[in-house]
């Protein structure tokens, strides 16, 4: 299975296993399609850091983090200010990823 297969079936089975939080088909579906996001992104870090499991575990771990102690939300629609709080947290993982990546390629001042 190639990397884009891998991140399409870890975000369809995040997606799928976050169903207990719902009541309704529009929570259903709005819950797959965020964590479903969730779990592209997962696979995309896991990728990105040369297949290596712990950037996604920590990206986990902080939007688990700052949504349980704050309280943003019963389930993982969440409300407006939790989804601010989802997205921003998200850039800064992407900015973070996209740089130090940046910095891996570009040559050094001074080096051969």
């Amino acid at each position: 299975m190639d990397c884009v297969g891998g991140m399409s079936e870890a975000g369809r089975f995040f997606g799928l296993s976050q169903f207990w939080q719902v009541e309704t088909p529009v929570e259903i579906a709005g819950v797959a399609a965020i964590t479903g996001l969730g779990g592209l992104l997962f696979g995309w870090l896991y990728a990105r850091w040369g297949f290596n499991i712990w950037p996604p575990i920590l990206e986990l771990a902080r939007l688990n983090g700052v949504w349980t102690f704050f309280a943003l939300g019963k389930n993982a629609l969440g409300g407006e200010i939790g989804n601010i709080v989802r997205f921003g947290t998200v850039a800064l993982t992407l900015h973070v990823t996209l740089a130090m990546r940046r910095a891996a390629v570009e040559p050094q001042p001074g080096s051969p």
